[in-house]
């Protein structure tokens, strides 16, 4: 949990992106005005595929993993990628309200 707590700069939390994978975030990063790097999307609101849910603004470092049945946090595996690149996008900027994401 040390080594976990020092990579995203404080205590953590974590988000469960599937049933499998999680990304995990220090806890304050919002409150402590660390600056946003993803968001969680959702999957399609429309019948298009052009809207997304937005689930979750990550502030500060994070990383994404899976977890053990006991609760661990274990490496990801190759066929995790496109699920990650799916639903967790890299914040370009934010402008007010608006916030552009890498696609």
């Amino acid at each position: 949990m040390e080594a976990e707590q020092a990579f995203v700069g404080g205590l953590i939390d974590v988000y469960s992106i599937t049933d499998n994978l999680d990304i995990v975030f220090n806890d304050e990063g919002l409150i402590n005005s660390l600056e946003p790097r993803v968001v969680v999307l959702g999957e399609n609101v429309d019948s298009e595929g052009g809207i997304r849910e937005l689930k979750e603004i990550i502030h500060g470092d994070c990383f994404i993993c899976r977890h053990d049945d006991g609760g661990n946090f274990v490496s990801i595996r190759e066929e995790d990628v496109k699920t990650i690149q799916h639903f967790v996008k890299a914040i370009i900027s934010v402008h007010a309200d608006v916030i552009i994401i890498k696609e």
